[in-house]
């Protein structure tokens, strides 16, 4: 199997782009809305995580007496107009995931206030902040600076690059996923016409007459369900040329399998 998936690397790069490249966070944020599987089990956990109750300890109390209800707790229920923290939440485990990091910028009123709370794209950062540099982000508006104080950060750790970004379980497997989207291409192609035949049948020392006298026995005796893998006799000089790949040379099932066994385990998902 792991043979076969190199291979499919090589052989159809061109229907995928290119490899996605376990820094290339963009990508992977892209690709984690085309691979059915993938998504499904990191929304699982995404969901299940997002459903853990919030409360604050109070460690001025002699009792660390548990706090539920504060500010902060109804802040993290909202978010902002656009997101409940259901989701918002979700998605912050979706990206800590998928690319190792997730980003929370909180939005102040005038006097300061905290009053909203943004997850942001980590592949959208440019310059990752400090206490004495501001963040660099790429909205859609253009390129701003955010001060650190406003910007809530968490990563998980790149052994690589311990003081670096973040590195997540989707970049570990990117070279896994590179070869489920381009087999998933590939699957497409075969039900579209692309002018490529599977094969092309000679006849060789005949005219364009006899060809199609040929052809339309040919199909006339092979065609149709009755006549799979049925054997054909002729004692003609006929050459085929195969172009087209079939679904057992390229282990496109045992490789489809595979992905989805890989992706659980991963995430630890039960079967």
């Amino acid at each position: 199997i792991v043979n076969a998936m190199n291979e499919l690397i090589k052989q159809f790069s061109t229907f995928g782009g290119g490899d996605l490249g376990s820094t290339n966070k963009r990508a992977l944020n892209k690709i984690f809305g085309r691979s059915a599987w993938y998504k499904a089990l990191v929304s699982k956990r995404g969901r299940d995580i997002a459903r853990i109750p919030l409360f604050l300890i109070d460690k001025n109390s002699e009792m660390s007496e548990i706090i539920k209800e504060h500010e902060l707790l109804d802040m993290f229920k909202k978010f902002n107009n656009d997101m409940v923290g259901m989701q918002a939440r979700k998605l912050l485990q979706e990206y800590f995931d998928n690319i190792g990091e997730w980003i929370i910028w909180i939005s102040r009123n005038v006097a300061g206030v905290p009053v909203a709370l943004y997850p942001l794209n980590p592949a959208d950062v440019i310059v990752r902040g400090s206490d004495d540099e501001k963040w660099q982000i790429n909205f859609l508006t253009g390129m701003q600076e955010i001060d650190n104080k406003d910007i809530i950060y968490c990563r998980d750790i790149n052994p690589d690059l311990p003081y670096g970004r973040g590195i997540g379980q989707g970049q570990a497997a990117s070279d896994e996923l590179a070869v489920s989207e381009k087999v998933m291409k590939l699957l497409g192609l075969t039900f579209d016409n692309k002018a490529i035949p599977p094969f092309i049948i000679n006849f060789k020392g005949v005219g364009d007459t006899e060809v199609q006298k040929a052809s339309d026995s040919w199909l006339s005796k092979m065609k149709g369900i009755t006549n799979i893998a049925k054997p054909m006799f002729t004692n003609a000089d006929i050459g085929v040329q195969k172009l087209g790949m079939n679904f057992e040379e390229t282990k496109i099932i045992e490789l489809r399998q595979g992905e989805k066994e890989l992706f659980r385990e991963m995430w630890g998902i039960p079967a």
